[in-house]
């Protein structure tokens, strides 16, 4: 007798794929450094920043993304010689897969509790994290992942 395409003979098991996809994502992560060229904003003009050192990201084989930013260290970036810091606090849960190199979020936008300085007096400041995709690399020592658009790359090691 010969199997067709979609046929599960009695009595043999198949392995369920995790919703996640890639397992290797899966577990807790913290930040060693996020670099965005553009995503952030003085003045209405584009900063570059990096930072979040000690941020926290956790995948479930379900396919759940948390990532939260209590106690990681601000962003930091310089805008015509004047330095910008920003400190994020929260959390966001989106609902991620990923395979073969690329990832796909889904979820909310979330607004995020943000306080800012330039040149260390306190601006009013927003921030909020959104759902997106692009690409990624995993290995059991390290998880870099880089947004659709090459904006934002982040750096990751197990936590």
């Amino acid at each position: 007798m010969a199997a067709t395409s979609g046929c599960i003979l009695p009595g043999t098991k198949t392995a369920a794929k995790a919703a996640i996809g890639d397992t290797c994502l899966v577990g807790t992560w913290s930040l060693d450094d996020e670099e965005s060229m553009s995503g952030y904003t003085l003045n209405n003009q584009p900063v570059s920043v990096h930072g979040l050192k000690g941020a926290s990201l956790k995948f479930s084989s379900t396919g759940e993304e948390v990532e939260s930013f209590e106690g990681s260290e601000p962003l930091v970036g310089d805008t015509a010689g004047r330095e910008l810091s920003i400190t994020i606090r929260g959390s966001f849960t989106f609902k991620i897969h990923a395979d073969k190199g690329k990832y796909t979020e889904t979820g909310d936008v979330t607004q995020l509790p943000t306080s800012a300085t330039v040149d260390g007096v306190p601006i009013t400041y927003h921030s909020s994290y959104g759902p997106g995709s692009g690409t990624y690399t995993c290995s059991s020592s390290h998880l870099t992942m880089v947004t659709g658009d090459g904006d934002q790359t982040t750096n990751w090691s197990p936590a």
